[in-house]
């Protein structure tokens, strides 16, 4: 038996495309005091927040300003700690996004510094190496905020010649603000 057929081919058109995406670039995180950037590679020094002649009782204040430099928003936390002779002797109150003002003067032992403002964190507290923050604050890509410090000597503080004194630490650590 013979058989006659057509056979045929089919054949189907196909085509192709490339996609190719844009560059890919990591935020950045950039935590700066004042607008300098900190700790980078010395500690930034917060003059502003100091007093000579500090008697018993007396406070002063002072703050400083947080900047996001980054282009991611964070939050911060800060943790204290005093050092010195005097170190042990003094109190700090801390509140962010607050003014700070200090009355009175050093001639008539009667200084007495403030914080309005803001949010309540810290104080009056000895600072040992705890946490000086309760809320960390978001601070926005190019934004910034006010970190103000009440520094008291304690009213019980013995009296000692020569000029004993202290220092105070706040190291500000910033962390992402999740997506």
């Amino acid at each position: 038996m013979l058989g006659l057929g057509a056979v045929s081919t089919m054949a189907f058109w196909t085509d192709t495309a490339t996609v190719s995406t844009g560059g890919f670039v990591a935020g950045t995180l950039d935590l700066r005091v004042d607008g300098a950037n900190e700790g980078k590679p010395a500690p930034y020094v917060a003059n502003q927040l100091s007093a000579l002649n500090l008697a018993p009782g007396e406070s002063v204040a002072a703050s400083f300003t947080v900047n996001n430099a980054g282009s991611v928003g964070f939050t911060y936390t800060a943790t204290g700690t005093a050092a010195g002779v005097l170190g042990p002797n003094l109190r700090f109150t801390v509140r962010t996004n607050a003014v700070a003002g200090t009355i009175g003067t050093q001639a008539a032992n009667n200084r007495v510094g403030s914080c309005t403002g803001g949010t309540p964190q810290v104080g009056p507290a000895a600072l040992t190496g705890q946490s000086v923050i309760a809320t960390p604050p978001t601070v926005a890509p190019g934004g910034s905020q006010t970190f103000c410090v009440v520094v008291t000597l304690d009213q019980n503080t013995p009296i000692t010649q020569g000029g004993t004194t202290g220092t105070a630490t706040f190291n500000l650590t910033a962390t992402q603000v999740a997506p």
